[in-house]
């Protein structure tokens, strides 16, 4: 297995996380899990391009350059995959901060159809 399809089968992990944690009412880490595959589906399509990231925020502007501002990967899309790390970061370390199950469940699906659409454009 290469490292694109280990990258996708994290990202599919993550996904799968996050929905288990909805369910049991685990919001913000079912947010962070969501971000998380959204975070591995970036990866691998910026290792398909030998682009390495060292930081989120890195990560975020690489996506922007190569698949965002480029029309690859629609801007509302982009936008999830930006918003879902400050989410991710506030589910992870802010001490006052709550999330509904209607945010949790709009991360989720964010994170599916970004999923969907790096698979996509890996297979091109």
């Amino acid at each position: 297995m290469d490292e694109i399809d280990e990258l996708l089968k994290r990202s599919g992990e993550k996904l799968h996380s996050a929905r288990s944690l909805l369910e049991k009412g685990h919001y913000g880490d079912a947010i962070s899990r969501a971000y998380y595959c959204m975070y591995y589906a970036s990866r691998a399509l910026l290792f398909s391009r030998s682009i390495h990231p060292t930081t989120h925020k890195g990560l975020i502007n690489e996506m922007w350059k190569n698949f965002g501002e480029t029309g690859l990967i629609d801007k509302d899309l982009f936008k999830a995959l930006a918003s879902s790390q400050t989410e991710r970061e506030e589910a992870d370390y802010g001490i006052y901060t709550t999330f509904s199950e209607e945010e949790a469940k709009k991360v989720i699906d964010n994170a599916q159809n970004f999923l969907k659409k790096c698979k996509e454009l890996l297979k091109k």
